[in-house]
């Protein structure tokens, strides 16, 4: 059985790759109606290929009236709820576009965007494997952590208090784990194994991947708890305090089949329901975030 930091990166390669089936990609138009009329503008964004190509979907709370939103993968909302960035494989880059759908722009050449808390700049993985932040009318680019001799630092999450990012710090051979930094990019320390951090709503702790499960500790990293067991990816925070994941009902941790679900109460339950007609049965929903 191959290691689990191994079987992330290979996910993380797949993911990566995975959308190389889109068509080219070009200025999106406002959402369309659906077969019934209404259009969703979330509160919940998540990645499918329920269509046959990987897509950012947003759904309505209770996981209802799914509509595509665009080409891509990585949704991060913006802090007012009204735009999100995506990442396009096509180019690599990271575009921003309103939630009906209009105003795709491109706005840097990077990967996995997160916002500031004030929605002025997004914080994303630049081309060099380093933490790089850039204002969102696309001056002012600049690096915050270039993860030192020859490591690469990964999936970079800005604080709601806007004090701190967290982030993965290794390389595509040995990840380092979980590290924090200031928002200016000082201070960066090591608080843990991990990947794929998340924070809470009040910036007091972080959700993260380990051993396939999906654990909780505080912000410097005290008091690890398992909250999900695996095998599950992919966590985020509703705003009063539930997870959101996405998990393989089959077990299988990065393969086809996955689907979004809930921890309601220390329950699980699947939130996005199945598609009423997918391009393949083996169609995965994953990856979904909440609107803060």
């Amino acid at each position: 059985m191959l290691p689990s930091r191994l079987l992330f990166v290979l996910g993380l390669l797949v993911f990566a790759t995975g959308c190389d089936r889109e068509p080219p990609t070009g200025p999106s138009g406002p959402l369309a109606p659906g077969p019934s009329g209404p259009t969703s503008t979330g509160p919940i964004a998540f990645v499918s290929d329920r269509d046959g190509t990987e897509a950012v979907y947003l759904a309505d709370e209770d996981g209802s009236v799914v509509t595509r939103l665009s080409d891509g993968t990585w949704p991060a909302w913006s802090p007012d709820g009204q735009k999100i960035a995506l990442w396009r494989s096509r180019d690599r880059a990271i575009y921003v576009i309103n939630v009906d759908g209009s105003g795709l722009r491109h706005l840097a050449s990077g990967w996995e965007p997160d916002w500031s808390p004030d929605g002025r700049m997004l914080v994303f993985r630049g081309e060099s494997f380093t933490i790089d932040v850039i204002d969102v009318d696309g001056s002012n680019h600049r690096r915050l952590h270039d993860g030192g001799d020859g490591a690469g630092v990964f999936a970079p999450a800005w604080s709601p208090d806007g004090r701190r990012i967290a982030f993965i710090n290794g390389s595509y051979v040995s990840f380092g784990g979980l590290w924090v930094m200031n928002a200016d990019g000082s201070d960066a320390r090591h608080i843990g194994p991990g990947e794929l951090p998340a924070w809470s709503p009040d910036s007091s702790e972080i959700a993260f991947v380990i051993s396939r499960s999906i654990d909780v500790s505080n912000a410097d990293g005290s008091g690890r708890r398992t909250r999900v067991a695996g095998p599950a990816t992919f966590p985020d925070w509703t705003p009063d305090g539930r997870l959101i994941f996405t998990k393989d009902p089959s077990g299988d941790w990065y393969g086809p089949g996955q689907r979004i679900f809930i921890s309601d109460g220390g329950l699980e339950r699947q939130l996005i329901p199945e598609a009423a007609a997918p391009a393949s049965s083996s169609y995965s929903d994953r990856q979904a975030t909440w609107r803060r």
